[in-house]
């Protein structure tokens, strides 16, 4: 009885590690499969990097005014974001003092309406 368990773990035994061979072929498959991907993730990024620093040294060319016509036209843009920021801050003051206006005017009408209560209340009380 024994001899015959002997055989059977044995077989087992070689059941389990030609299944387990054959997982181990699978996971290294999927493994091979995911770098892969990722190396041509990577190859995506890289591109993606030498583009943006492409686009970095076009911007970079522009601000540091190597192309003319692009000066001028910074030039032009700049004239026209300091009217237009010139107008947003007159605009703000001009609101500001116009609240500032209001907020007396309400404390004025405010302390008119209290004594006009008072009047009314002594006025009230007299009849």
């Amino acid at each position: 009885a024994s001899d015959v368990y002997k055989r059977q773990r044995q077989s087992s035994t070689n059941f389990d590690s030609s299944a387990g061979q054959e997982e181990l072929k699978i996971e290294n498959m999927k493994l091979k499969k995911k770098v892969e991907v990722l190396e041509q993730e990577v190859e995506g990024l890289g591109k993606t990097v030498d583009s943006q620093k492409a686009g970095a040294g076009k911007l970079f060319g522009f601000i540091s005014g190597r192309n003319v016509e692009g000066e001028q036209k910074s030039q032009a843009n700049f004239s026209f974001m300091q009217k237009l920021v010139n107008q947003l801050t007159e605009t703000i003051t001009e609101r500001e003092i116009s609240i500032q206006s209001q907020k007396e005017i309400n404390k004025q009408l405010g302390t008119r309406v209290q004594q006009l209560e008072k009047d009314l209340a002594k006025y009230s009380n007299q009849k």
